[in-house]
C-alpha cells in the first residue's frame, strides 16, 4: 500500500479511488466475487460504493454474491438485497446493538435478538404462533409475539369492511407466515451448518497453532515437558487449555515471542512440580522419606521465618538435590539424620539464595498489574494486602504470609505417601487487593502515620485500638448495645466495616 495512504479513510482513500479511476464492469466483475456480508461492508465505506451497491442497478451483483454462499435459501419476498445480508451476516443483537456476537436470529420477524432483548421486546402470547422463538439448547420456552406486527395486523383486518375480505385476508396471511415459516426452516439450517463449520475451521487453526508452540518449544529445549502434560488425563491439561496456546489464531514470529516467556514460566512450573513429585515417590518405599520430612522440618522451625522460606517440594525440586538422594540410597538404611541435616544445611542457603529472589519477583509481578510503579521494596508497606483465591471466602495475607499459606504450597495427600506432600510453592492463586490495600491505607492515616514508608511491623508498635461503628455485636451474656474493639491487623480483613481510631 503507497504511504500517502496508510493513515487516510474516507475521499482520499484507496477504495474511493476504485470507483473513480476503475471502470464500471471491472468493479461488477470484482465484487460478483464476493459475498453479501462483504458487499453489505463495502457499501458503508464510502458514498460512491453506496450509490453503486444500493441501487436498482446493483441487483445481479447481488444474486451473483449469493451464489457464492452455499447452501444458501434464495432471497424471500418480503426482504430486498441488502436487508437479507443484514439478517445473514451482521452477527450482532438488532435492537440493543451490543457488539457482541448473537447467532440466535428470529426467522420469523427477520431480525437478530438477544436473549436479554427477546424478553424485553416481545410479548409472550401461547395463541399466537407466528414464531416460536428457539432460545436454549434447541427447548422452546414459549411463543412470543412481536407487538409491531400484532397491531399492523390487527389494523388491517379492522380496515376490512365485509366478512369475505376478512377470510381471504386470513388465508392470505396464513400463506404468507407458512412460506415465511419454511424460509426461517431453511436458514436455521443453513446458518448451523455454517456455525459447525466455522467451529471445524477455528478447531483446525487451534490445533495448528498447538503444534506450531511445541515446535517453537522444542527449539528452546521445553517441548518435552509440554509433550509430559499432553500425555497425561485431559483434565490436568493446562497447557492445551492455556489461553495462549487455544486461541484461534495462527502463531506468528512477533505472536510467539509474545507469549514465549509466559509459557516457559508455567512449563518450568510443571517440571519442578512433577520432578519433586517423582522424587517424593521415589523415597517414600522406606522410611527415607519420614527422615527427610523430620529433619526438613526441624531446620524450617530454626529458620527466619520473616523472609520466605522454602517449601520441602521446592528443595525436592531442586536440581542440587539429586545428589542428596543418590547418598540416601547408596547407604543400606538411609542417611542417618544427623548427616542428613549436614547435607540440608550445606545445600539450603545456596538454594534460598536463588530461589528467594525469583519468588519475591513473582509477587511484585503481581502487585505490578494494580501498581505498576511497584517495587520489592512495597511488599514490606503496611499497605500492601494480597488475596488468596484458593481460599473458600478470599483470605487476606500480607507479606511474607503467603510463602506458609496452605493453599500456596497445596498439599496434596499421595497413596504412595506416608505422609502429606507439600508441592514447591506457588503464587498462582495470590492476587494483588487493591479494595485491602486502600483500606489499610485508610488505617495508617488514621494513627498519623505515612503510609508511602509504615511498614507493616509498625501498625504493632502504634498498637492502635479500632472501633467497628457498622457492627452490632451483641454475645451472649453481653449487654445490649456492646461495641466491637479491635486490634492491627483485624480491621483490614473485612473492607465492609466503618473503622475508627480509639
Amino acid at each position: 500500500m503507497p504511504a500517502q495512504f496508510k493513515k487516510v479513510r474516507g475521499k482520499l482513500g484507496l477504495l474511493e479511488r476504485v470507483t473513480k479511476d476503475v471502470p464500471m464492469d471491472v468493479i461488477i466483475e470484482i465484487f460478483g466475487h464476493l459475498d453479501p456480508g462483504d458487499l453489505l461492508h463495502l457499501a458503508r465505506t464510502s458514498r460512491d460504493l453506496r450509490d453503486i451497491l444500493m441501487s436498482k442497478s446493483s441487483e445481479g451483483i447481488w444474486r451473483a454474491a449469493r451464489r457464492n454462499v452455499e447452501g444458501l435459501p434464495p432471497l424471500p419476498s418480503d426482504l430486498n438485497e441488502p436487508q437479507y445480508a443484514h439478517l445473514l451476516f451482521e452477527p450482532y443483537c438488532h435492537i440493543c446493538r451490543y457488539p457482541g456476537r448473537c447467532d440466535n436470529v428470529l426467522w420469523n420477524f427477520r431480525m437478530r435478538a438477544c436473549k436479554k432483548c427477546v424478553l424485553a421486546t416481545y410479548v409472550v402470547s401461547s395463541p399466537m404462533r407466528d414464531a416460536s422463538i428457539d432460545l436454549f439448547s434447541g427447548h422452546h420456552y414459549g411463543h412470543f409475539g412481536n407487538r409491531e406486527i400484532m397491531e399492523r395486523f390487527k389494523t388491517e383486518y379492522e380496515a376490512l369492511q365485509t366478512e369475505e375480505d376478512r377470510k381471504a385476508w386470513i388465508v392470505r396471511k396464513e400463506c404468507e407466515r407458512k412460506m415465511v415459516r419454511e424460509h426461517g426452516r431453511l436458514c436455521e439450517q443453513w446458518l448451523k451448518g455454517r456455525l459447525g463449520n466455522r467451529a471445524d475451521e477455528l478447531s483446525a487453526i487451534r490445533s495448528e497453532r498447538k503444534e506450531s508452540i511445541l515446535i517453537r518449544l522444542g527449539e528452546i529445549g521445553w517441548r518435552e515437558e509440554a509433550e509430559k502434560i499432553l500425555s497425561g488425563p485431559s483434565s490436568r491439561d493446562n497447557f492445551s487449555k492455556h489461553k495462549l496456546v487455544k486461541q484461534s489464531k495462527k502463531l506468528t514470529a512477533h505472536g510467539w515471542n509474545s507469549i514465549k516467556h509466559e509459557l516457559v514460566k508455567l512449563l518450568s512450573g510443571h517440571k519442578r512440580e512433577r520432578t519433586a513429585k517423582e522424587r517424593s515417590r521415589l523415597l517414600s518405599g522406606s522410611s527415607r522419606f519420614d527422615r527427610l520430612h523430620k529433619v526438613f522440618s526441624e531446620l524450617r522451625l530454626e529458620s527466619d521465618l520473616r523472609e520466605p522460606f522454602p517449601s520441602l517440594g521446592d528443595v525436592l525440586a531442586y536440581d542440587a538435590f539429586e545428589g542428596v538422594i543418590q547418598d540416601m540410597f547408596q547407604d543400606e538404611n538411609g542417611l542417618s539424620e544427623i548427616l542428613l541435616r549436614s547435607k540440608l544445611l550445606i545445600l539450603l542457603p545456596k538454594m534460598i539464595e536463588e530461589w528467594r529472589p525469583a519468588k519475591i519477583q513473582e509477587l511484585v509481578d503481581i502487585m505490578q498489574i494494580s501498581r505498576p510503579a511497584a517495587t520489592a521494596d512495597d511488599l514490606y508497606l503496611a499497605t500492601t494486602m494480597f488475596e488468596c483465591t484458593g481460599c473458600y471466602s478470599p483470605t487476606t495475607l500480607y507479606y511474607p504470609q503467603m510463602f506458609h499459606h496452605e493453599c500456596c504450597i497445596n498439599k496434596e495427600s499421595l497413596a504412595d505417601l506416608p505422609l502429606y506432600y507439600e508441592r514447591p510453592w506457588s503464587s498462582r492463586r495470590i492476587v494483588f487487593s487493591d479494595a485491602r490495600s486502600k483500606m489499610a491505607k485508610t488505617i495508617v492515616k488514621a494513627c498519623s502515620l505515612d503510609p508511602t514508608i509504615t511498614k507493616f511491623p509498625d501498625m504493632f508498635s502504634v498498637n492502635a485500638l479500632f472501633e467497628c461503628l457498622s457492627c452490632q455485636w451483641n454475645p451472649q451474656g453481653a449487654s445490649k448495645g456492646s461495641r466491637l474493639f479491635m486490634r492491627w491487623p483485624l480491621p483490614v480483613c473485612n473492607i465492609k466495616l466503618t473503622i475508627v481510631v480509639c
